[in-house]
């Protein structure tokens, strides 16, 4: 029976969230939490939206790619526990790396604390702005996140509790919650993204990117996307030769999973995939 790794598809296919910058800027801000903080502040070109961490944590900014897949891990869960109105839910570790397809390692327990940590401190800004006749006619600024908070329970009932079963309270922001509820789910195939972790290392987080992209248009089973297009799913941003050698060995890598066949003409690559067996 195939398994699958259920979340919003707007947070699955938000790619932003799975790149490092390489700069920012240090500034004094409000955080989500309403506080004013020393942050540092990137944004991507292109995009409205505003990344704030604070700037005692930027040295933990390499592990965004697999915080993003923590977050959709948590959503998971949220969403299989029946949505809790109050946001909160509780899991342990390795329920969340067996949500992703991870082999429970002792050293993963760290890891996955470290991500729901800079879950819950990443700040996301955004300012929508109408214009009519060259003036403002509307803006609004949005600060928000993803998890508010979570907990670690080590003693209960006066007895620890072994490490590997310890249970983890997390409460998720109103707005990922709000969007896991309401939103569209996607099911992603487990298979397709442990194949996308062993395609090579530098391709591993494009590779991801494109199986949540394609995860979300099944039922399809023949896409048809250009090579200009597919190097924005995948979020890679080197030059042109080097993003098309980059995309193939992401498709390589899900060849016989995920991908059945794929073909590039052109500027088109044409994509065929297994069906979603849901």
């Amino acid at each position: 029976m195939k398994k699958f790794l259920n979340t919003e598809r707007n947070v699955a296919r938000d790619i932003k969230l799975a790149q490092i910058p390489t700069s920012g800027i240090e500034k004094t801000a409000r955080v989500k939490t309403g506080e004013t903080k020393k942050v540092v502040e990137w944004r991507w070109e292109g995009e409205t939206r505003v990344f704030l961490l604070p700037r005692e944590f930027t040295d933990t900014l390499m592990e965004l790619p697999f915080t993003r897949d923590v977050i959709l891990a948590v959503g998971h869960i949220y969403l299989q526990q029946g949505c809790p109105p109050d946001g909160k839910i509780k899991t342990t570790a390795r329920e969340i790396a067996a949500t992703l397809g991870l082999q429970w390692k002792g050293d993963l327990a760290g890891k996955i604390e470290d991500a729901l940590t800079l879950a819950r401190l990443l700040t996301i800004r955004n300012t929508r702005r109408k214009i009519q006749k060259g003036k403002i006619w509307y803006e609004r600024t949005e600060i928000y996140g993803f998890l508010d908070s979570w907990t670690r329970i080590q003693v209960r009932d006066g007895r620890a509790i072994p490490a590997n079963s310890q249970p983890i309270l997390i409460q998720l922001s109103p707005e990922f919650a709000s969007a896991l509820r309401n939103g569209f789910v996607i099911h992603i195939p487990l298979a397709a993204i442990q194949a996308a972790r062993r395609a090579p290392a530098r391709c591993r987080v494009a590779a991801k990117n494109i199986v949540f992209y394609l995860a979300s248009l099944q039922p399809l089973e023949y896409v048809t996307i250009s090579a200009s297009k597919l190097r924005g799913i995948a979020g890679i941003t080197t030059r042109r030769d080097k993003a098309s050698k980059t995309i193939q060995k992401c498709l390589t890598a899900l060849q016989g999973v995920f991908v059945k066949k794929w073909e590039k003409q052109g500027d088109k690559y044409h994509i065929w995939l297994y069906p979603q067996g849901v």
